[in-house]
């Protein structure tokens, strides 16, 4: 009879636990809120710690790290839906660019775009032959920034 309550109750807490993880737990997506205010915290460091985890990097920078978050719309896959494009930047050397779709109201992760120098701009080209648009980053590379740093 004391088997069947332990068992019982672990059941129980094992439900409990749970629960509590999937109404508490932290989405990977990205929401249409964060999405407005990128900049303005929590928002900036949420964004940023879920762009590292959905590409991957997050043992290169910290959330802490990001100096500004951009995020660009536009039709690629030419579906009607407007994806996001966001772009993290890190420092002159390091800009993070990852796709999010949305998803209902969250923007889930679709591609990790790439890492890049300095992104001023992205633009969405349209490829009639494609049947999709293109991503175009407009990417500043100093070329001083080498001859000031210890190698």
């Amino acid at each position: 009879m004391k088997r069947k309550w332990i068992s019982a109750a672990l059941a129980l807490c094992i439900m409990v636990a749970g629960f509590t993880a999937k109404i508490y737990g932290v989405s990977k997506g990205l929401t249409q809120e964060e999405l407005n205010n990128p900049n303005v915290e929590p928002h900036k460091s949420s964004i940023t710690q879920k762009v590292l985890d959905s590409t991957g990097r997050n043992g290169d920078f910290s959330h802490t790290d990001a100096e500004t978050v951009t995020v660009y719309y536009g039709d690629v896959l030419l579906d009607g839906a407007k994806e996001a494009i966001v772009s993290v930047k890190f420092g002159p050397k390091n800009t993070i660019v990852a796709a999010y779709t949305p998803q209902g109201e969250i923007y889930e992760y679709v591609s990790d775009v790439g890492s890049f120098f300095d992104v001023s701009d992205i633009q969405f080209i349209p490829v009639k032959d494609l049947g999709r648009n293109v991503l175009i980053l407009t990417e500043r590379a100093n070329q001083k920034i080498g001859a000031f740093e210890e190698s």
